[in-house]
């Protein structure tokens, strides 16, 4: 699986390592963004796809909703 990081995550973990410079501590963005990308690595995806079209208070839009179960874990929804 190719995992693609959202910048505002990024910038996130940039934001929670100049804290922990602050107080003091050791940067662990880097550690983190590596456990992260490790465990999703090593699963299993299984990804459904519903036959209906998402709608929004009654109108359909142009999305389906998909459920992925990352190994044996409950589904998330994607749009």
């Amino acid at each position: 699986m190719n995992i693609i990081w959202k910048q505002t995550a990024l910038q996130s973990l940039i934001q929670l390592d100049m804290w922990r410079e602050d107080n003091g501590w050791s940067a662990i963005g880097e550690h983190l963004v590596e456990v992260i990308e490790n465990y999703f690595v090593k699963q299993e995806m299984s990804i459904y796809i519903p036959g209906k079209v998402v709608a929004i208070k009654g109108v359909p839009i142009h999305m389906r909703m998909v459920l992925i179960s990352p190994g044996k874990s409950e589904p998330y929804k994607v749009f």
